[in-house]
């Protein structure tokens, strides 16, 4: 039943779940009559798409979850005991699939296996229950012996990343923990890591909000920042779910670590 309120709840507190309920409010007045406030709800269902739809609102909100996770040099990453993947961005193999399918989020992939040919960890723990044997996969694709790669293959949130990653490297005696994530998606982990006690240092990579603002400044910006898009809308849900998760957290609505 938990689990079923947290679903409901994200469904319902998401981008998509507030303009469908604004927009079932102007079919039920319009169906009942009062069609003043059927058309005052339909104008609030548009404008609450636009809001969602159109890159400014990106650099606004997503902004402000990526400021405080920048881009750091290898050369700058001190070295550590193991580097944890939190699952996202790609799936495994299934069916006539022959390698792993890789999304935007992929980047995490990418960067751990930087860091580790930098010789700044000698483990990695990919924490996942779906992109598990995907990412291991990719990995060796990537020049990382499959004998240094850990699948931990129970977790299906970030709070249960946190949670059975945590465990994992307690009993594997792992101090010095890389955690590599989304920027976007850093300072959820980061609360929940401070939850659960789990000291790491975050590694952060896929800054598609900030490659956003660099890219308006040379050139794709002004009146473009505010044309709606279908890709910014899926990408700004993303964000309002990161805003949605972190405030769950903090009144604990779906549990914590």
């Amino acid at each position: 039943m938990r689990e079923f309120f947290a679903f409901f709840f994200r469904f319902i507190a998401s981008p998509m779940g507030v303009g469908f309920l604004l927009l079932l409010a102007a079919l039920v007045c319009g169906w009942r009559g009062t069609n003043w406030w059927s058309r005052v709800f339909l104008l609030l269902c548009a404008t609450w798409f636009y809001f969602w739809s159109i890159p400014q609102t990106m650099l606004w909100l997503g902004g402000a979850l990526e400021r405080d996770y920048p881009p750091v040099a290898l050369a700058d990453v001190k070295p550590a005991d193991a580097i944890v993947i939190l699952g996202g961005g790609m799936s495994s193999p299934t069916g006539a699939m022959v390698y792993p399918e890789l999304y935007g989020g992929a980047d995490r992939i990418w960067h751990a296996a930087r860091l580790y040919k930098a010789g700044k960890a000698p483990l990695i723990i990919f924490s996942g229950v779906v992109e598990g044997p995907g990412a291991k996969q990719f990995l060796r694709d990537l020049g990382v012996p499959g004998k240094d790669v850990i699948l931990e293959e129970k977790s299906g949130n970030t709070v249960e990343n946190i949670k059975f990653t945590k465990a994992l490297c307690e009993e594997k005696k792992i101090k010095k923990v890389l955690l590599v994530t989304s920027a976007f998606h850093m300072r959820r982990t980061m609360y929940t890591c401070e939850l659960a006690g789990f000291d790491v240092t975050p590694a952060t990579t896929d800054h598609e909000v900030l490659c956003w603002r660099e890219w308006s400044k040379v050139g794709g910006g002004g009146i473009r920042l505010f044309l709606p898009s279908p890709n910014i809308f899926a990408f700004n849900s993303y964000i309002a779910k990161e805003y949605v998760g972190l405030w769950a957290m903090k009144l604990n609505i779906h549990g914590r670590p």
